[in-house]
């Protein structure tokens, strides 16, 4: 089966991925692919993240006792890993090897968006996080999280882990965001999508404490080709 077209086509590779015995597949919240065309696949398991050379053959997996609801990963350059744990309220950047090098946000305190069990309603916008679901990089290596589930904020951070600023609130405005959930790609503005409202929002990099520009288009997400 091929989906695409032009230089965007892409076929199905039957029975790609060779899982040791007795595992599975579970829930998979993202994968990546390294600089030596290695899969990362970050499952909700035993086993969150498993990696495959690009036959599909297994080669290790780790994050054993770490991860509690995968969602989000992204690979930079230098193949540092980016993770993204939700209910955690974390994001985390290891090494290509699994250490950790310094983790964002604070384990187990959801931070205060209005957002409750009585009142499923993103009120205002709150500082990281509350059940963030992507990560990305720019150029300069510096790091995006998108805070969507509870939160309505895209979070810049510095190559250190550093929070530099947010922006978004809550909203179907230009700049208001109810669920971002995708991020950019390095050579490019940051691109996201809302699933929430089927919008998809494009922001010139951001710089100093607000965003540049902005421009948004509505279509529905099944139209998006790449």
């Amino acid at each position: 089966m091929k989906v695409g077209s032009g230089k965007y086509t892409y076929e199905l590779v039957e029975g790609w991925g060779q899982l040791p015995a007795g595992w599975e597949w579970g829930q998979v919240g993202g994968v990546a692919v390294d600089s030596q065309d290695q899969a990362h696949v970050f499952t909700r398991t035993a086993h969150p993240l498993m990696v495959f050379d690009r036959e599909g053959a297994f080669l290790r997996s780790w994050g054993e006792g770490v991860f509690e609801d995968a969602h989000g990963i992204n690979i930079g350059p230098d193949d540092s890993i980016y993770l993204v744990d939700r209910s955690p309220q974390v994001a985390m950047k290891f090494t290509h090897d699994g250490q950790l090098l310094f983790t964002m946000g604070n384990r187990g305190q959801p931070s205060d968006t209005g957002y409750t069990e009585e009142n499923r309603t993103v009120l205002h916008a709150g500082p990281p996080f509350h059940h963030p679901t992507d990560a990305a990089l720019s150029s300069q290596r510096e790091i995006y999280i998108s805070d969507g589930y509870r939160n309505c904020r895209v979070h810049k951070f510095s190559p250190e882990g550093k929070l530099l600023f947010s922006w978004g609130e809550p909203g179907d405005g230009p700049g208001q965001r109810p669920s971002p959930m995708l991020f950019p790609q390095r050579e490019h503005p940051a691109h996201y999508r809302q699933r929430a409202d089927q919008r998809v929002q494009k922001t010139y990099h951001a710089v100093n404490d607000h965003e540049k520009n902005i421009e948004i288009f509505s279509c529905a997400i099944t139209e998006i080709v790449r």
